[in-house]
């Protein structure tokens, strides 16, 4: 968490859980638009999500009752 407090400046954070922050990520990003929309369901959301948290790409963490997902620390 000091790493985090000393590098403020350089977070992103999106108020929700890490499948929610996907889901908006692949959508922002257009990662499915080359996917036929049949096809399209059948991204692993909750996956992706996963792998996200266990590389290292984002947390989640909760701040007075609410879920956040941070980046770029």
């Amino acid at each position: 968490m000091g790493d985090i407090l000393d590098r403020l400046d350089e977070l992103s954070l999106f108020e929700g859980d890490a499948e929610s922050y996907v889901l908006e990520f692949v959508e922002d990003r257009g990662l499915l638009d080359g996917l036929p929309e049949n096809l399209q369901p059948y991204f692993d959301t909750e996956a992706f999500a996963r792998d996200m948290l266990l590389g290292g790409d984002i947390e989640e963490v909760a701040i007075m009752g609410r879920r956040f997902v941070v980046w770029g620390c």
